[in-house]
């Protein structure tokens, strides 16, 4: 009945709201709250609820660190939301996708993910998601010699390319003034200027 799908709905987000304050800190209990929350989304048979439950869901097997789950998750919830047509949610998850890609050392399918999220961002004007995964490539690429073997000139050239990437993200957030993520992008770009230096010949 329709008092019943309300009640799911409620708990759903209450239960959902729950596993994201302690996803760090509890990712254990978090994911309890958050499989609970997919059970009770499932029985609203909502679409968009069931897929908001997943990706709580999957982004506690991340702090987890289980990788292979966390995709799974991932992948039926962008399915759900691609059978909807619902851009943005597609463009959050893809983006999810390319950071799960990232932390399992995959450069080729994160760079494509994250690309993937910021042509729909782009399509939708949505310059806080542009800035975000902007900032993602930037820190894939920082990171590249640890998902291939690079060349320390390559080394150099990825720094470079991470450079350009902070430095966009870094001039959409000082247009929406968006000051916490200029200040990553600072330190960033800190860091960064900071590995090159060190191997200046």
């Amino acid at each position: 009945s329709g008092i019943d799908t309300l009640i799911d709905t409620t708990s759903v987000s209450v239960l959902l709201e729950r596993s994201a304050k302690i996803q760090q800190t509890y990712p254990d209990s978090a994911l309890y709250y958050a499989n609970n929350a997919l059970d009770n989304a499932r029985k609203t048979k909502d679409p968009r609820l069931i897929s908001k439950a997943m990706e709580s869901v999957g982004e506690c097997y991340i702090f987890l660190e289980a990788f292979e789950k966390a995709t799974n998750v991932f992948l039926e919830a962008l399915r759900i939301e691609e059978s909807l047509n619902n851009q943005i949610r597609i463009a959050d998850l893809s983006d999810d996708m390319g950071y799960i890609y990232h932390l399992m050392e995959r450069f080729v399918p994160s760079l494509e993910y994250y690309s993937k999220a910021f042509e729909i961002y782009a399509q939708s004007n949505d310059s806080l998601g542009m800035a975000k995964v902007l900032s993602h490539i930037g820190n894939l690429h920082t990171s590249r010699q640890y998902c291939e073997t690079r060349t320390r000139d390559q080394i150099d050239q990825d720094y470079e390319i991470a450079i350009g990437y902070f430095m966009q993200s870094l001039e959409l957030c000082r247009k929406i003034h968006n000051t916490e993520g200029e200040t990553k992008c600072y330190v960033n770009l800190g860091n960064l200027s900071k590995k090159l230096r060190k191997t200046d010949r």
